[in-house]
């Protein structure tokens, strides 16, 4: 493994282990591997091969990732708009919300929406 990959793995071990006992670096570095991976993940199930420049800012399925992230992650609004490329952390935060509230056909399946 490569150092960077070893780091990830390690990361992803820790996941669910470190609380709020903890401090410093490594809870944000957790929070912000979780979102990669949750990114990631979603990118495959969507097959948009790692593009969300390209995708609109409000495309249902990027919010659907950012709703997941907001669950999931400790992200705040603004990390999760940069990330997604949403607009600003203002309408992001509006759409987020927004898109919260909104009744959906989808299920909970293991935590997550099911499109």
């Amino acid at each position: 493994m490569g150092r960077e990959e070893f780091r990830q793995h390690k990361l992803a071990q820790l996941e669910g282990q470190v609380g709020q006992q903890h401090f410093g670096q490594m809870p944000l570095e957790l929070a912000h591997a979780k979102a990669g991976r949750i990114i990631s993940e979603e990118l495959c199930r969507l097959d948009w091969g790692g593009d969300l420049v390209s995708r609109r800012k409000r495309d249902p399925s990027k919010l659907e990732i950012g709703l997941y992230l907001r669950r999931e992650t400790t992200h705040s609004v603004k990390e999760i708009a940069t990330r997604l490329h949403l607009r600003t952390p203002a309408s992001a935060s509006v759409v987020l919300l927004a898109a919260m509230h909104r009744p959906r056909a989808g299920s909970l399946s293991a935590g997550r929406l099911e499109l």
